[in-house]
């Protein structure tokens, strides 16, 4: 990835959502991306994580025959619907 100068700080030029994925996975690793409530207990997810599994929701629609598809995402604010955000289009889909 290029670097950008800007006057604060360098960063690597990030085009797509799985550039950013996989630089958030690999600059932070471990620490948490995610804190959401579920049935009152508090889950956390790190950034290899939510890696894991885009990419293993990814890989279910392409053997589901989701490949190069229009597929709406529609639901309330949700780790799943940021999951599979991403997984529907680092997966090839729109």
């Amino acid at each position: 990835m290029r670097k950008n100068n800007y006057p604060y700080y360098e960063h690597p030029e990030i085009k797509t959502l799985r550039e950013l994925l996989d630089f958030c996975a690999e600059t932070h690793g471990e620490k948490t991306a995610f804190m959401y409530t579920k049935r009152k207990e508090i889950k956390t997810v790190s950034f290899i994580q939510f890696r894991a599994d885009v990419e293993a929701l990814a890989a279910y629609l392409l053997e589901q025959g989701f490949r190069n598809a229009h597929i709406a995402v529609i639901g309330e604010n949700s780790y799943e619907w940021i999951l599979t955000h991403f997984a529907v289009t680092c997966g090839g889909n729109v």
